[in-house]
């Protein structure tokens, strides 16, 4: 959290026969609260002659010493710096990067008592000072004040200035509870000597991923527990706006913060969610950004889908069911052949005796393989691209049978026999007979029908 922080400015005029400088000490912070204390004071002097004119681009030296308690008190910190005025008579330093002389600076206790800041000049650039005065500072950078101004569980120091705005006073009698050192702390853009109340957690939702008809992909990353551990975390999800974890669609997804994932399942197909994060700590639960998804809806048989025509659903007990996604057949929108062989002239065995669902698509290949180039049945499958698909097979006989029960519905077959991959035997393969259901075996140079099939 950046913020600046105002704590004194000092303008001083001091009238030396032939100088009159024009001092003015700001202490102005531009600090993160988390970062290390940065070691030093912002100063700046304009300096002048006694007729009032810019003494420009002239070396100088400057000394200063920070007094304890009083001011002409113990010194407990001094430096010096060499440098040359700009062309507008101005030196710009820092106090606690000059040249050490007494002390260091970053072992100045600030908070142990007043400090009073004495500056000198020579505006010969040479050690001759002149004393320019001394200044109380009525207030130091919290940065240097917390770092070395709360030891020994006793706060010292003076007013503490926020956004330019008063804030806290501290005497230096005050003991801090418990004799225990303090650091000031920022809650909810607040300063505050205590510690931080717990709140609730901070957490996001993921993006939605591999959504089906009855499952999705969500999660969540909680990037702060609150000041309390994070003892419960998922998603929760309804039909309805804003969910929570009083619903029992929810998941819970382990415990701590960073990112997570959740299997959001036992969708309906068809419908629309809603979804957000969640985490709990002792003080509540918190919800990551809700969102909105549509799970595909079931498609029926005789729907034009994914390339051609459902022709198939897979049912429990089917090959490669699956309880969260809708798997099938699609049938080729019409034949492709009125009449063809089922090898290309060779008897070669290729032993696609597959007849069970989802052994078509191997069975094409394995003929393909082995049987080579040509125009016959499982090629003109294989080499099928229509509608942007080109994963097309000839259906083994159970795939086959399926297109059969449903032909009326899938449309535009003919009352006679079709081929399937499924190899009977060396002169062989398996047909289906669509007028009358009749599954057979046939010489595989007989001419059938051919209607191609793909897998979703």
């Amino acid at each position: 959290m950046s913020a600046i922080f105002i704590y004194a400015k000092i303008v001083t005029l001091t009238n030396l026969k032939s100088l009159l400088v024009i001092t003015t000490l700001i202490f102005v912070l531009n600090m993160n609260v988390n970062a290390q204390a940065p070691q030093g004071i912002p100063y700046q002097s304009i300096i002048r002659n006694s007729s009032g004119a810019l003494i420009t681009n002239q070396p100088v030296s400057v000394r200063y010493s920070v007094h304890d308690s009083a001011m002409l008190g113990t010194v407990v910190y001094q430096e010096t710096h060499n440098t040359t005025t700009s062309n507008l008579g101005m030196v710009n330093l820092t106090i606690g990067q000059g040249t050490s002389i007494v002390g260091s600076f970053s072992s100045v206790n600030w908070g142990s008592s007043a400090k009073f800041m004495q500056v000198e000049l020579d505006a010969a650039g040479g050690s001759n000072y002149v004393d320019l005065g001394a200044q109380q500072m009525m207030s130091v950078p919290y940065s240097l004040f917390s770092a070395n101004g709360m030891k020994n569980g006793t706060a010292v120091g003076e007013m503490l200035y926020w956004n330019g705005t008063a804030w806290a006073s501290v005497s230096p009698t005050v003991s801090l509870p418990g004799n225990q050192a303090k650091t000031l702390k920022f809650c909810n853009g607040a300063p505050t000597w205590e510690d931080c109340p717990a709140v609730a957690p901070m957490v996001t939702s993921t993006a939605l991923s591999n959504i089906s008809n009855f499952m999705a992909i969500c999660g969540g990353n909680i990037s702060s527990d609150g000041g309390s551990s994070v003892s419960a975390r998922g998603v929760c999800w309804s039909t309805s706006i804003n969910p929570t974890v009083s619903l029992s669609t929810k998941t819970i997804d382990g415990s701590g913060i960073g990112s997570f994932s959740s299997n959001i399942t036992s969708l309906s197909a068809g419908t629309t969610y809603y979804v957000r994060a969640y985490a709990t700590n002792s003080v509540g639960t918190s919800y990551g950004n809700q969102l909105q998804f549509t799970t595909p809806a079931v498609p029926t048989i005789g729907q034009n889908y994914l390339g051609g025509k459902v022709a198939y659903i897979l049912q429990v007990g089917d090959p490669g069911y699956n309880a969260n996604v809708i798997h099938g057949l699609i049938a080729a929108s019409s034949d492709l052949s009125l009449g063809i062989q089922w090898y290309n002239g060779s008897y070669i065995i290729s032993g696609t005796t597959g007849t069970s669902i989802g052994f078509g698509y191997a069975n094409t290949n394995t003929i393909v393989a082995v049987q080579g180039g040509g125009n016959y049945a499982a090629k003109i499958c294989y080499d099928l691209v229509e509608n942007g698909y080109s994963d097309w097979h000839l259906p083994s006989l159970d795939e086959l049978n399926k297109l059969y029960i449903n032909r009326a519905s899938i449309g535009g077959f003919a009352n006679d026999y079709y081929w399937s991959s499924t190899e009977f035997d060396y002169n062989d393969a398996w047909i289906q007979g669509f007028s009358n259901g009749i599954q057979i075996n046939d010489g595989k140079y007989n001419e059938q029908y051919v209607r191609a099939v793909r897998a979703f």
